[in-house]
Order: C-alpha cells, then sequence, then structure tokens
C-alpha cells in the first residue's frame, strides 16, 4: 500500500490508455488532495 508523502492518505492506481486497454503507464493518486504521483510501470 501506497500512502501521499503530503498528508498520508492512501494512493489508488489510475490505469492510462488511448484505447482504454493500455496498462503501460500508471498514476498513483491521492484520495484526500488529489495530488497525481506518475509513476512508470516496469515490464
Amino acid at each position: 500500500m501506497t500512502h501521499c508523502k503530503e498528508c498520508g492518505d492512501e494512493l489508488v492506481n489510475v490505469y492510462f490508455g488511448d484505447d482504454g486497454r493500455s496498462k503501460d503507464v500508471q498514476h498513483k493518486r491521492c484520495i484526500n488532495c488529489n495530488d497525481v504521483i506518475i509513476t512508470k510501470k516496469e515490464s
């Protein structure tokens, strides 16, 4: 479980893809302050 460095709240995974199927880029978004941390998923 990953938590936000700012407020310590839980981060949720957000996936982006032009066709809605691509999972190669993963964003983590804080559910409290909506801070978006971009991480690349290792393949």
